[in-house]
């Protein structure tokens, strides 16, 4: 068909469209209840017979054609759920011929279905088909959107179910958000932030079926084929590793610049995760389950729908997870293809430097990618739910009727007053204005508040005396910090100008006094160490907790000279004042002279046949020729390809960057896996990081940096740092027990189980945790080309105006060449240490 081979064939869509439509749902039906190879080859040749004849046509077969037919399919889904958020239904409505059999069908068969298996599912999809029916069929009037306090209501019942009253608050709170929060239309029938979010909203509630279902149906067909699977590994990889312009660029080429574009886009990009978690998903059940499943006479088909999906569906709905959250990241950068709402006005913020609004947008991209983060974490620990015999309706389906509830309620609601069916502008309010001030300001002095004594001054004095008595009490550092923190903060709003002292010779004062808590505390540590030495048993554990006492005694004592000394001698008659602008360009200039732009030039002096040889070498001396040849053969690549420099310009972004993350990142995690507080806390700072669009990061490194290669390598490090702080906080905590608990059987203190027994065994995941650093950061550096274009990142920006579409997707392969080999490097490091700790069989 596709060669014209089958011109001849040609029939009218009238009447042999509704022939094979009658003919092809018997055969499905019976291909159903039978379940035999005669009726599926049936029903496959009678789709394959319509599909030849009635797709015939006297011109050629065109792939552009056939990818924008497809792509027009898209377009039901997404009129659908943007008429139920935003737009609603008319004045619109399809064809009686074929669509009022079609329908027929539809609500005949739901309502069969659900008068036979007295299902409610089953009579709500009767009534939501009905619902359609009318709505496409019969379209005199105008059926408007969802008011928002029925999609708040509606979020509200969804959170309630799947996690709680938190996630209801959570989930009511970001519809609350995108109603009020936001500058209002300048005119009547102009787009708020209300349109833009709910459009956004509703391609990603089209992208994350049709991803899902797809890479699930994908990753199964895979888990069963061994060919399948590998065959598929290297290329889901190789996509996984892609930019994300690298799948809008053949998007562009043969869909075109539209809304839909993007959102397929968006499925392409979303699917390689789901495939995989589906695979690993059914391969990681238990021998037994298999076994009893054999056992139980089970045929294939029920082996899989009765057996392996259950037994795998918290893999399969923590891949939903992942599918929703890189949908949301997928549909922000799709609107460099045409995909409207909160994306595209974010990147039009973003080229035109406002960054004010660009803010704004970026925070309210956030809360929708938090919120639908915990809507789909929740659906992933959700468990079926089974009711004892008798169990009253209401109570079986609680949640369904809450949902009618909502509906009815909103519906009235919104007829009696207009301000529950769309926010007025009168009532909503943004924070553009403040971003704007916080920018404009941090380009001149800013004097921060000036709090005059009396009323002010007893409250800091007495905030401060409590800090100081609970540290001193509790021996517990975090109140020391607390009390030093609210001396410097009522010396900044000058509250302690009646402190100031001359600086002679009070300043000989203060460093004597330092010099002497200085050696007393070194003197007193010599003759506990001497008497630890001497003592064991409970003696030994007595001196280890003067040992602790003299370290805090010491420690408090030098913040209490350090901070009288501050407040009393920098004290003066102005107020405080703080230029934030000065710091960070003056910090700019420094670090771009001194080891940015001499860093950059190093890289491009490098050979490619040196850093081919390196990839190799290392390789090699890992696991041998295979990791060797694959990682040597990526470098060569890159530079056959003619993308050399470009390729180092960035390499050496990502390498500064990431070195910065890891310096920073991981032992922010140690100190974090110390304890279960802290690891509670920086996991709830790490989600919220983990959900920021990319987009996000480049706002706060413009705002301070200005366009330039230290705001570059500022986002990459604020992206790039999440992964490498959770899996160091991972590592450690995984540690196994029993290691622990020798290393304390044989006399370690908690310092010497750190960095004795948890850092080396837990090094193998923090290796793992440096190597989603480099990903992460490679990704980043090429989004931060938005703002300053170089090397790769030029080509893939650049080719999309000019849809130079070869030698972009060519340079999208040499940056997933660069994460691919790095990749390879470390985990076939991390997985060979595993194996020398006896963490993984060998």
């Amino acid at each position: 068909w596709s060669v014209d081979l089958f011109d001849f064939l040609h029939l009218p869509t009238t009447p042999w469209v509704y022939v094979f439509v009658v003919v092809g749902i018997a055969s499905v039906a019976r291909a159903v209840q039978n379940r035999t190879f005669e009726w599926t080859a049936a029903t496959t040749a009678i789709a394959t017979v319509g599909w030849v004849t009635l797709q015939t046509t006297e011109e050629s077969f065109n792939a552009k054609a056939l990818f924008r037919q497809i792509a027009r399919w898209l377009e039901f889904p997404l009129d659908i759920t943007e008429g139920l958020l935003i737009s609603g239904y008319g004045p619109w409505h399809l064809p009686d011929m074929p669509w009022l059999f079609i329908f027929a069908l539809l609500v005949g068969g739901a309502g069969w279905m659900a008068w036979q298996r007295r299902s409610t599912a089953w009579t709500v999809t009767t009534a939501l088909v009905g619902w359609m029916a009318v709505v496409s069929l019969y379209e005199p009037w105008h059926i408007p959107a969802l008011p928002w306090v029925v999609i708040a209501g509606l979020f509200g019942v969804v959170g309630w179910k799947l996690g709680g009253w938190r996630l209801a608050l959570l989930s009511v709170g970001f519809i609350l958000y995108a109603s009020f929060v936001g500058e209002p239309a300048e005119q009547a029938g102009a787009e708020t932030r209300w349109d833009k979010t709910m459009i956004t909203l509703s391609a990603v509630l089209v992208a994350v079926p049709i991803a899902a279902l797809l890479g699930g149906i994908i990753g199964l067909v895979a888990a069963k084929r061994r060919r399948v699977e590998q065959f598929l590994i290297p290329i889901m990889n190789l996509t996984q590793a892609f930019p994300h312009f690298t799948f809008l660029i053949p998007i562009g080429v043969f869909i075109g610049v539209s809304h839909k574009a993007g959102v397929i886009a968006t499925i392409a990009y979303a699917i390689p995760p789901m495939a995989r978690v589906t695979i690993l998903g059914i391969q990681g059940i238990s021998s037994e389950v298999i076994e009893a499943g054999i056992m139980g006479g089970c045929t294939r088909r029920q082996m899989l729908w009765k057996v392996e999906l259950p037994a795998a569906r918290q893999s399969l709905l923590v891949g939903i997870n992942q599918v929703v959250m890189e949908c949301l990241a997928m549909v922000v950068i799709a609107s460099f293809v045409g995909t409207a709402g909160l994306g595209q006005d974010l990147l039009f913020r973003l080229t035109g430097l406002h960054i004010g609004a660009g803010t704004e947008i970026g925070i309210a991209i956030v809360v929708m990618a938090i919120t639908l983060d915990r809507l789909s974490q929740g659906l992933g620990r959700l468990q079926p739910t089974h009711h004892p015999e008798g169990t009253p309706f209401w109570k079986r389906h609680a949640y369904v009727l809450a949902s009618g509830a909502v509906v009815v309620g909103g519906l009235l609601l919104a007829q009696a007053w207009d301000a529950a069916f769309r926010v007025p502008n009168s009532w909503m309010w943004g924070h553009e204005v403040f971003w704007e001030w916080l920018v404009d300001n941090g380009k001149s002095d800013v004097a921060l508040w000036h709090l005059s004594g009396g009323r002010w001054l007893v409250p800091f004095l007495a905030a401060i005396a409590v800090a100081g008595w609970r540290a001193w009490d509790t021996r517990r550092y975090r109140w020391l910090i607390t009390a030093a923190a609210l001396a410097l903060v009522g010396w900044s709003v000058d509250l302690f100008d009646f402190l100031h002292l001359s600086a002679r010779p009070w300043i000989y004062v203060f460093v004597a006094a330092g010099l002497v808590a200085l050696m007393y505390g070194a003197s007193a540590r010599t003759r506990l160490l001497a008497q630890a030495s001497d003592d064991v048993g409970s003696h030994g554990e007595a001196a280890t907790q003067a040992r602790q006492s003299l370290r805090f005694t010491w420690t408090a004592a030098m913040t209490v000279i350090v901070a009288l000394g501050w407040v009393t001698l920098r004290t003066i008659d102005e107020s405080f004042t703080f230029n934030i602008r000065n710091y960070t360009i003056a910090f700019r200039d420094v670090l771009e002279s001194w080891v940015l732009l001499p860093m950059r030039d190093a890289f491009l002096t490098i050979p490619w046949v040196g850093l081919v040889l390196l990839f190799g070498a290392v390789g090699y001396f890992i696991n041998g020729r295979r990791p060797a040849l694959l990682a040597a053969g990526m470098i060569a690549f890159i530079s056959l390809a003619g993308f050399w420099w470009q390729a180092m310009w960035n390499f050496y972004q990502l390498t500064f960057a990431v070195l910065l993350a890891i310096i920073f990142g991981v032992p922010f995690g140690i100190w974090a896996a110390t304890t279960a507080r802290r690891n509670a806390v920086v996991q709830v700072i790490l989600d919220f990081f983990q959900t920021f669009p990319s987009f996000v990061y480049l706002f706060p490194a413009i705002m301070f940096f200005g366009v330039s290669e230290t705001a570059i390598i500022v986002a990459v490090v604020l992206s790039a740092s999440v992964p490498a702080i959770r899996y160091t906080i991972f590592g450690i905590q995984n540690v196994p027990k029993p290691l622990i608990e020798a290393s304390t059987m044989a006399g370690c203190t908690r310092r010497q189980t750190l960095w004795k027994v948890k850092l080396p065994m837990a090094v193998p995941e923090i290796m793992l945790g440096i190597n989603q650093t480099i990903m992460f950061g490679l990704f980043m550096v090429m989004i931060a080309g938005l703002i300053k274009t170089t090397g790769l990142a030029r080509e893939l920006i650049e080719a999309q105006p000019n849809i130079d579409s070869g030698r972009a997707i060519v340079a999208g392969i040499a940056v997933a060449c660069i994460g691919m080999s790095i990749d390879l490097l470390i985990s076939e490091w991390s997985d060979k240490r595993k194996k020398q700790l006896g963490l993984i069989e060998a």
